[in-house]
């Protein structure tokens, strides 16, 4: 679903999908890492935690990831081993999808759909800031 390299460039993370019953998926989170103490040029990969998009913060110490297995879509904050730090159940629309952090890693960009017109028919895709801190989520434009 996305690749994220972490702030040193010893490691990507990497989003994937695992066939579930024949009709479902679901995410999974992995890092492969570049060689490191033991390693002889080779990387290894090792799976992180359940999840889609994943996006690295700027000081490398979190990871952003979509949650669907509650099926609400909630962004969830890991610390790098996959440990869950923090979650914002479903912050705004559905569908939520591709998370990037700004530069000094308080704001979350992300795009997510909502409905709009006078019975709330037609769906629209948003550009969505979460504030981290807050929790407070702005719509910033209808694309």
């Amino acid at each position: 679903s996305s690749i994220s390299w972490t702030p040193d460039a010893g490691a990507l993370i990497l989003g994937g999908q695992v066939d579930g019953d024949g009709q479902t998926e679901s995410g999974i989170i992995l890092r492969l890492s570049f060689g490191g103490p033991g390693m002889t040029g080779g990387a290894s990969i090792t799976e992180v935690a359940p999840g889609r998009y994943p996006a690295v913060s700027p000081d490398g110490e979190r990871i952003a990831v979509v949650d669907e297995l509650s099926g609400k879509s909630d962004m969830v904050l890991l610390d790098m081993s996959g440990r869950e730090m923090e979650r914002f159940p479903r912050p705004a629309g559905r569908g939520l999808s591709r998370p990037q952090w700004s530069a000094e890693g308080r704001y979350l960009y992300f795009y997510s759909l909502a409905s709009t017109g006078p019975l709330g028919l037609v769906d629209i895709t948003m550009l969505r800031c979460l504030d981290t801190r807050t929790r407070q989520v702005f719509d910033l434009e209808r694309l």
